[in-house]
């Protein structure tokens, strides 16, 4: 019997170069969600405490606890990661992490669609690592931030495909 896999014929250096930076801002990130690990903040006790309820299956909130702005989907990928692996604080911390690492594809289509595969390339690039202040809110858990920048990337993205689509008629 033939294995048919018509994506691979896809695979071209290109592909190769943008999975290669996607993963360098994913071990980024991982490496960084293990240093956090340990940080005593509010935030991160809400997010842990939030994760703990719903892999336990106790509750699961719409919203961040105390906060009726902020979602519950970063601690939702937190709770996935303590129920199969077991409560900590880098199982917290890295449900922000893979969620915040959902922004450099992200980037890369909406640069990519915006002006030339370089240009999103080069936008992934710089968000690699970013400022200090946005890596450590790509993997501090703080209740719904990198959701809302990967939100605000999709929604950008999604708008700029309507406008261009409009556009062309």
């Amino acid at each position: 019997m033939k294995l048919k896999m018509p994506f691979l014929r896809k695979i071209t250096p290109w592909s190769m170069l943008v999975v290669a930076v996607i993963l360098a801002g994913l071990a980024v990130r991982v490496f960084r969600a293990w240093t956090m690990q340990y940080a005593r903040d509010s935030d991160h006790g809400l997010v842990a405490l939030m994760a703990g309820h719903m892999a336990e299956g106790r509750d699961f909130p719409v919203f961040f606890y105390g906060q009726p702005y902020m979602g519950s989907l970063e601690p939702a990928v937190s709770a996935a990661l303590v129920w199969l692996f077991g409560a900590s604080g880098f199982m917290v911390c890295l449900g922000v992490a893979l969620t915040g690492a959902l922004v450099l594809p992200l980037l890369y289509v909406y640069g990519r669609d915006a002006d030339s595969r370089w240009a999103g390339l080069l936008a992934m690039v710089v968000a690699l690592v970013g400022s200090e202040t946005v890596l450590h809110f790509s993997v501090a858990p703080r209740g719904g931030y990198m959701t809302m920048m990967v939100c605000g990337f999709g929604a950008m993205w999604l708008a700029s495909r309507i406008a261009t689509m409009t556009r062309a008629g």
